[in-house]
């Protein structure tokens, strides 16, 4: 069967409203606006049930957009809606903070009106239809995993399901961001806006930090980050990734390991290792910066000097240690 030709729009130069997984909405005038949809999750058959569906919404009393035609743009496909020039509900009760009353009364009426308007049978698409074009999405492109795949296969419609259980993640395709869990000794340190890379199959990744939550848990806190620039092919979710973060900028310092040495010494002195192997002798020594692998020496050592860094409860009070 030949597919219905549709008018042809052009998009070029026209205002972008919102875009999302599901497509992109654009000014088309002052009175109305276009819907051009995403073909990898928006089958023809779901366009035409989603016009039909927003048809049936307003001739029923339901308040929503009233469609107009179906469009061509490019090798996508559109609808055409009502403009309605309108603020949202956050906005409003922001706004006018006197009428919340009236405001929820008016919201519980319209939820009242949608949940308890009845349409004849296979008017309004079946939830577990929409649910399986995401199921379709998500094995070619790897963003779920094949658990939640065969648990979303496995919902019936009119089923049950327990409150808090874990049935599917959606998650934006192509787009993806980096969790990482960081020693709670950083967390005054690292801000949104660092910089971190990681390396994979050889090429340099770089990110960025977006979020940073203020919550410890084990002794961590967990930052969010986004690609800056390109993202490696065949990403799938769930990969792990080793972060090289920066602070600040790189610069040269002597550094030993943290040790339980300095529970006895406080970090004032160390017992430094002769070149040949033979002895080691008490030596003072003032550490300033730390992290959770390393300590740096500002005075006391030289780059390449071996140090004793395990517990010093047997060697009381020597000077020297002879091997």
């Amino acid at each position: 069967m030949e597919q219905k030709e549709y008018k042809k729009v052009s998009i070029e130069g026209l205002p972008l409203i919102g875009a999302g997984a599901n497509g992109a909405v654009y000014r088309l005038n002052q009175e109305q606006i276009i819907k051009v949809y995403n073909p990898l999750t928006n089958p023809m058959g779901k366009i035409l049930q989603e016009k039909k569906t927003a048809k049936e919404a307003f001739t029923h009393g339901i308040p929503t957009a009233i469609s107009f035609d179906m469009v061509q743009v490019d090798e996508k496909y559109g609808i055409i809606y009502e403009m309605i020039d309108a603020k949202t509900l956050g906005t409003t009760m922001s706004e006018n903070p006197e009428q919340l009353d009236a405001l929820a009364v008016r919201m519980a009426q319209l939820l009242k009106k949608l949940h308890s308007t009845e349409f004849e049978p296979g008017v309004l698409p079946d939830a577990r239809d929409s649910l399986m074009i995401w199921v379709k999405v998500a094995e070619q492109s790897g963003v779920y995993d094949d658990d939640l795949i065969d648990k979303m296969r496995d919902v019936v419609r009119g089923q049950s399901i327990a409150a808090g259980t874990k049935i599917g993640q959606i998650n934006s395709v192509g787009t993806y961001k980096v969790e990482a869990q960081i020693d709670e000794h950083y967390i005054d340190r690292v801000i949104a806006g660092l910089e971190a890379t990681f390396e994979r199959q050889g090429e340099t990744y770089s990110t960025v930090i977006r979020k940073v939550y203020p919550e410890v848990r084990d002794g961590k806190f967990k930052a969010d980050f986004k690609f800056d620039g390109e993202q490696p092919d065949n990403i799938r979710a769930g990969q792990t990734y080793y972060l090289n973060l920066q602070l600040g900028q790189p610069e040269e310092a002597v550094i030993i390991p943290r040790g339980t040495f300095y529970q006895k010494t406080g970090g004032k002195w160390i017992y430094v290792v002769n070149k040949e192997g033979t002895k080691a002798v008490k030596r003072e020594i003032h550490i300033d910066r730390q992290n959770p692998q390393y300590y740096e020496v500002l005075e006391g050592l030289e780059p390449g000097e071996r140090v004793i860094t395990s517990g010093y409860d047997t060697y009381g009070d020597s000077d020297v240690l002879v091997f």
